[in-house]
C-alpha cells in the first residue's frame, strides 16, 4: 500500500491508488483503510490529501469518498 502513497514537499499527500475487493465491500474495510491513510498523512504534518480517482470510478469510489469525507473536496482537471 505504501508504494501508492506519495509524500510531497508541500502541505499535501497524494493517494495514487487504493481499492477494496468486491468481496470485502460493505464491511467497513474501506472506511478503516481511508482512516488509516488520513491518520498517516496527518502524522506527517500534512493538511491535505489528494485522492486520485478517475472518471471510471464515478459509480463506485466517488460515492464512497462523498460519504466518508467532510465535503471539502473537488476536482483537479488535467493534473498531469
Amino acid at each position: 500500500m505504501l508504494n501508492h502513497f506519495q509524500t510531497t514537499a508541500g502541505e499535501s499527500d497524494e493517494l495514487l491508488n487504493a481499492f477494496v475487493s468486491k468481496s470485502a465491500r460493505g464491511k467497513g474495510v474501506g472506511q478503516k483503510l481511508l482512516k488509516g491513510i488520513c491518520d498517516l498523512s496527518r502524522s506527517r504534518g500534512k493538511k491535505q490529501l489528494t485522492i486520485h480517482s478517475g472518471p471510471r470510478y464515478e459509480l463506485t469510489a466517488w460515492g464512497f469518498y462523498d460519504k466518508n469525507t467532510d465535503g471539502s473536496h473537488g476536482f483537479i482537471m488535467n493534473k498531469y
